[in-house]
């Protein structure tokens, strides 16, 4: 005989698999640093590791607290305006918000 609390523990379990493939595709998505992303990184004067670990940093903090932003959803002035903002609420230190607000501006582009 199963318990009822049995049937609720297989059900949150599916609920936590879920979340976290849903996670892991939003991860891989942003996983690879393309050579389109370090060539403009590079020209922005951003090195590949600042790049990755901002990528690192965006993922792990900003999907603590909410779903992960398209980068391309706002415009790089406004991320301008966010990046320190959510920095501050995320407890990042100065050396980790400029790593993430190099990898976002340098997927992001310039265009408005």
């Amino acid at each position: 005989m199963r318990s009822r609390s049995g049937s609720a523990g297989v059900v949150l379990m599916g609920v936590i698999c879920a979340g976290a493939t849903a996670c892991n595709s939003v991860h891989t998505a942003l996983s690879d640093l393309t050579p389109a992303v370090i060539t403009r990184g590079e020209a922005e004067g951003f090195s590949t590791p600042l790049l990755a670990q901002g990528r690192e940093l965006f993922v792990a903090r900003c999907a603590h607290c909410h779903a992960l932003p398209a980068v391309d959803s706002s415009s790089r002035s406004d991320w301008e305006g966010i990046l320190p903002r959510m920095a501050r609420k995320s407890g990042l230190d100065p050396a980790q918000a400029a790593a993430v607000r190099a990898f976002v501006v340098t997927v992001r582009g310039t265009g408005e």
